[in-house]
């Protein structure tokens, strides 16, 4: 049995979606190769609320790595005034927040992402 003409378009719809996906990652890399980032460092940056925190924790789970990577991530971008390390409400839990830099650094990412 052959698919249903709308089957086909929401199959056309989602390669083009794939397609965009791929592009804009790869733009992202460039983005962060610009900016003096590795990707993960990049990809902190970008998931990074300005005025929240987000614990330790739950970085690692978005990047997919080792909560042990996230140190080192975090490290790197602490030492350049973009993130500050606090203690969270619970105090064995570690959280990070943008500073005033990291948040217009993340703003300037974002307005060069969504250029058309």
């Amino acid at each position: 049995m052959s698919p249903s003409k709308s089957e086909k378009e929401a199959r056309e719809a989602t390669e083009h979606l794939v397609e965009l996906v791929h592009l804009q990652k790869r733009r992202f890399q460039l983005v962060a190769k610009d900016q003096g980032f590795t990707p993960q460092q990049a990809a902190t940056i970008s998931n990074l609320a300005p005025g929240e925190t987000l614990p330790m924790s739950a970085l690692a789970d978005i990047l997919m790595c080792d909560a042990s990577n996230v140190t080192g991530i975090v490290d790197k971008l602490e030492a350049r005034g973009l993130v500050r390390r606090e203690q969270g409400e619970d105090r064995r839990v570690k959280v990070i927040r943008l500073t005033p830099e990291g948040e217009a650094l993340r703003a300037a990412m974002r307005e060069l992402l969504l250029e058309p």
